[in-house]
């Protein structure tokens, strides 16, 4: 999950910087959104890498 939280987060930098290139409202308003959802989609895929980790933990036997 980590490589696709790279990609989502430089996905939300490409965002961000083409929101502050442009002198267009509509268009900086619509990379804002697009950056936000990219870095909610980074954050997602974090949190379920974690659980996944915290489950596969959970079952592993102890010794």
């Amino acid at each position: 999950m980590a490589e696709n939280s790279a990609f989502y987060r430089e996905r939300a930098r490409e965002q961000r910087e083409a929101a502050e290139a442009t002198t267009l409202v509509n268009v900086r308003n619509r990379c804002i959104l697009a950056a936000e959802t990219w870095e909610r989609m980074a954050e997602r895929g974090e949190g379920i890498g974690r659980r996944q980790a915290e489950r596969l933990f959970a079952a592993t036997p102890a010794e």
